[in-house]
């Protein structure tokens, strides 16, 4: 009986903490207006819902076009379009990636996590090692590479199998960086940083 009034008392205060945490979150609006978005709880978007996704792609753009195309990001040779997901409780469906916490600037000096299914259309960011490369282009059609520096493996609240909390380290990197989602098994999720 005791052991479940402690383990209580511990939920009750992460969850205190991370309220606190994610009431301090901002993004930007397409009408680039700052909104304050309220988090009930501190818990990672699920990204282990099973999907399908299809492997065939069509272009529309011509051969002869250089249109950029904005939000999207692209892991290990594989584009993904991204869509904005601010807050929500799980990834978007189909091949799709999208933007949980930040803005999803490539220019603000700022960390944007973005989460993704896998399986699904975030399978790749389990290849991902130090050093490897990740391509994101914004709203704004202004692209940046990041390179991998980090790679974390957190449960559904962020904390490492080694009992650190990451949460953090996952939203806080200082400078331009991003961090990408995706999840390992029912249990646990792959965190990768980059700048």
């Amino acid at each position: 009986m005791r052991g479940k009034k402690v383990l209580s008392t511990v939920i009750g205060c992460g969850l205190g903490l991370g309220i606190l945490f994610a009431s301090g979150i901002q993004t930007v609006s397409d009408a680039h207006q700052v909104e304050t978005h309220t988090v009930a709880t501190r818990w990672l978007p699920d990204t282990k819902t099973s999907i399908k996704v299809s492997s065939s792609s069509s272009s529309s753009q011509g051969t002869t076009s250089t249109a950029t195309v904005k939000n999207q990001i692209t892991i290990a040779g594989k584009v993904i379009p991204l869509i904005d997901s601010q807050g929500t409780a799980s990834a978007p469906s189909g091949n799709r990636a999208g933007y949980w916490a930040g803005n999803g600037s490539t220019t603000d000096s700022l960390t944007t996590h973005i989460i993704g299914h896998n399986p699904g259309a975030f399978a790749n960011v389990l290849s991902l090692k130090n050093g490897s490369v990740i391509k994101v282009t914004d709203r704004n059609g202004k692209s940046r590479n990041y390179t991998v520096y980090q790679i974390l493996t957190v449960n559904a609240s962020g904390y490492g199998k080694d009992g650190k909390d990451y949460w953090g380290t996952i939203f806080g990197q200082k400078g331009e960086s991003i961090s990408l989602q995706a999840c390992i098994d029912s249990k646990w999720n792959m965190v990768v940083l980059a700048k």
